[in-house]
């Protein structure tokens, strides 16, 4: 309009509905394309670096992270020094570079409890787990509220009864000497029957300490649920396994074994601030200034890098 109409730039804005201040500065706004964002590093000097998201797109591509939760690629980058950045900014980068969200069952959302100490609290449950030769298997879990951990496991192609999560409680309490543990535990399950009878009946033989007491999910006097062993059982069959069942008992054994590996060693729950379940139960406490100081020394680094960033033209009101 100003050229063609020979008007003065005041008044083409005027006729537009804008200000020259926003003309201008639209005019002087520069498009990268190597951005995800397209925003400028000299201009935007604040956002991820190029090496920056480069380590964020093989995170996110690499087939061996396909079910992760942004949650434990975020903490697996800043365990291994790959980049030091805020998880919300982790997050937006990581949907922006190919991170594919496995589609997973969605238990209704329940009222859980938080458990203060490790060894507080202990979930059960059975699942049912199926596999293609052998049929299905009875899998039982006992997690640790606090640490989130998985402290025992046990399947079985039989009967999954009392006598069944007994053994499997007998041998947690054997592996981790929780005989000698001076503080009270509480074993919290649904109200099946695999979890009264035999069970009920080897808890009683144990003599303080420690007070060991056994309590039923969502009951009158308890409204709590046991949603920590349902997102156990949850993230076996989807994130791990993808939907997808082993082959017979035997793999099943080892897809069971490496799961528990992977979920105690290499995953990392957001309560936990970057601490895999194991480090908790050893005795790590979840502090989440933990890489506070990094991610503070990193951001200023980033804008010295960005501003002197040469790998694109810069030429005001043009893409570059």
């Amino acid at each position: 309009m100003k050229s063609l109409a020979n008007v003065n730039m005041k008044t083409a804005c005027k006729y537009y509905g804008i200000s020259k201040d926003w003309y201008y500065s639209q005019k002087r706004k520069i498009v990268c394309n190597i951005s995800p964002f397209q925003k400028c590093y000299r201009q935007h000097p604040n956002q991820l670096t190029v090496k920056d998201m480069s380590n964020i797109e093989n995170l996110v591509i690499d087939s061996a992270n396909y079910g992760k939760t942004k949650v434990t690629l975020y903490y697996h980058a800043l365990r291994n020094g790959l980049i030091f950045c805020g998880k919300s900014t982790f997050n937006k980068y990581a949907s922006a570079l190919g991170y594919i969200k496995p589609k997973r069952f969605r238990y209704p959302i329940k009222k859980g409890l938080r458990a203060s100490r490790v060894f507080q609290w202990l979930h059960v449950d059975v699942t049912i787990v199926n596999t293609i030769e052998d049929g299905v298997q009875k899998v039982a879990f006992v997690k640790d509220n606090f640490s989130k951990g998985i402290l025992h496991y046990s399947s079985t192609s039989g009967k999954a009864g009392s006598e069944f999560i007994k053994n499997l409680f007998a041998e947690t309490f054997e592996k981790y000497n929780l005989r000698n543990a001076v503080k009270p535990i509480n074993i919290l399950s649904d109200g099946g029957s695999e979890n009264k009878g035999e069970l009920l009946s080897w808890i009683n033989t144990i003599q303080a300490p420690p007070v060991v007491t056994k309590i039923t999910a969502q009951t009158k006097d308890f409204p709590f649920s046991n949603s920590m062993s349902e997102s156990t059982h949850s993230i076996y069959k989807t994130e791990f396994l993808h939907g997808k069942y082993s082959l017979n008992e035997k793999t099943h054994l080892k897809d069971l074994a490496r799961f528990v590996e992977y979920y105690n060693h290499h995953r990392y729950p957001t309560d936990l601030f970057g601490l895999t379940p194991i480090e908790v139960v050893n005795g790590k406490i979840p502090d989440k200034n933990h890489f506070k100081g990094k991610i503070q020394e990193a951001r200023k680094d980033r804008v010295v890098v960005n501003q002197q960033f040469n790998d694109c033209k810069i030429i005001l009101g043009c893409n570059s």
